[in-house]
């Protein structure tokens, strides 16, 4: 069931609690509780229900009900729908208490992108928070049209938009990235490599940045233009992306200096870089380095 995904790619936001402005019972609750998401769900909701229970009106108490109680519907299956409901409940308080925080107008465009509709979910819905985040901040509202727009699968408007803003905001390296993907998806490598370098040319957005890295790689594997360019991308990358989440393991970056080097003919390093992707317990690797070199 694909419920509330891209609410939780947050849990490592390192949410600050010197701006709770409550009781020093209240704030352990609330820390207690962020610290207990990422490791017990259930201890979790049982402290910020507390932590409701204090301050029912405190937007930050409310945003993170809303990120557990996700959670939470996210892992269950017969409870789903209740946690879903509360999770969505505790959003639109979040941003009832505090509309004018960009952060949970995100958090409840994600819901209603990311839940079903029968849970909640509602594009409708998601395209207001779209034009009301928009009147916060630009930048943060052309991502978070992004968002809707990929959700809805209007690759051509999205493309157009994402020229506009890569022109626009060129320091902002997600808009560069997703234009790379988009014309490597076309078979544009010429045009996704200079999209790629751009973004990796930024480190505004970490993530984007390792993820361009790696791109470059891909993108020279698949149409053996700017080989050398692919392999210092891909060696920076490993060099820099220490286990970072949201980005390829440094076994499948290893796996494409294999194929770039042995686009080179240099048998050695192609050798030294299929050993260390062998090391990766992906199957989909291990498929991939069969296929190529009949790695078993």
């Amino acid at each position: 069931m694909k419920l509330l995904y891209a609410i939780f790619l947050w849990l490592n936001l390192g949410w600050s609690l010197n701006s709770l402005q409550a009781s020093d019972d209240l704030a352990t609750l609330f820390k207690k509780a962020s610290v207990a998401l990422a490791i017990d769900l259930d201890k979790a909701e049982s402290l910020i229900e507390k932590a409701l229970s204090l301050e029912p009106n405190n937007p930050e108490v409310n945003f993170l009900c809303g990120r557990i109680m996700g959670r939470q519907a996210e892992d269950a299956i017969f409870t789903a729908m209740s946690y879903a409901n509360k999770s969505l409940s505790c959003l639109k308080k979040a941003v009832e208490l505090q509309p004018n925080k960009v952060v949970y107008r995100i958090g409840l465009l994600n819901f209603y992108l990311g839940a079903p509709s029968i849970a909640g979910g509602d594009i409708e819905l998601a395209s207001e928070q779209v034009a009301a985040i928009y009147q916060l901040n630009s930048v943060q509202g052309a991502l978070a049209e992004i968002k809707l727009l990929r959700e809805q699968d209007k690759k051509d408007v999205l493309k157009s938009k994402l020229i506009k803003w890569s022109a626009k905001y060129p320091k902002i390296n997600e808009f560069t990235f997703r234009l790379g993907l988009i014309y490597q998806d076309e078979s544009n490598f010429r045009e996704a490599f200079k999209a790629f370098e751009q973004a990796a040319s930024s480190q505004e957005q970490q993530i984007y940045y390792l993820n361009s890295l790696y791109q470059l790689g891909r993108n020279a594997v698949f149409s053996h233009y700017n080989v050398q360019e692919g392999i210092n991308s891909l060696l920076i990358f490993i060099a820099e992306s220490d286990g970072d989440k949201g980005v390829p393991s440094n076994e499948w970056a290893a796996l494409r200096l294999a194929q770039l080097y042995r686009l080179i003919e240099n048998d050695e390093l192609t050798r030294k870089y299929v050993k260390l992707a062998e090391k990766s317990d992906e199957r989909e690797l291990h498929r991939v380095l069969k296929k190529i070199y009949n790695v078993r």
